[in-house]
């Protein structure tokens, strides 16, 4: 997987480790972070944090691809810009708000870029 500024081929909805440590993911091309489109699922353990040997390779399944769509195109934008926007409307021109959401956007999108 390799992606530069958010775009590239990344592991997206990372499902929860089975008992001998092995999880699906789905490998997406993604743009700017937003999800295009699915082209694979493989059964991996995480070795490193962010490195995967991957043991098979298989068909995305349907659930998780339409869930992406839902997060990455709908839901995550709309956390974002949206609550950019409503405060934005209540103190206009505060760098202080803008630094803040900045803070929040990043972290928000730390904690569940992994599951997403």
């Amino acid at each position: 997987m390799r992606r530069i500024n958010g775009t590239g081929t990344t592991y997206l909805k990372i499902t929860q480790p089975n008992p001998s440590g092995q999880s699906y993911a789905t490998v997406w091309v993604t743009v700017l972070f937003f999800p295009l489109f699915p082209i694979s699922r493989h059964l991996v353990k995480e070795i490193r944090p962010n490195v995967y040997q991957v043991f098979a390779k298989g068909t995305p399944a349907l659930d998780e691809v339409l869930f992406v769509y839902l997060f990455g195109w709908i839901v995550y934008p709309l956390i974002i810009f949206g609550l950019g926007t409503f405060l934005w409307h209540i103190w206009p021109g505060s760098v202080l708000l803008a630094g803040l959401w900045i803070l929040f956007s990043l972290a928000t999108f730390t904690v569940v870029k992994r599951y997403w």
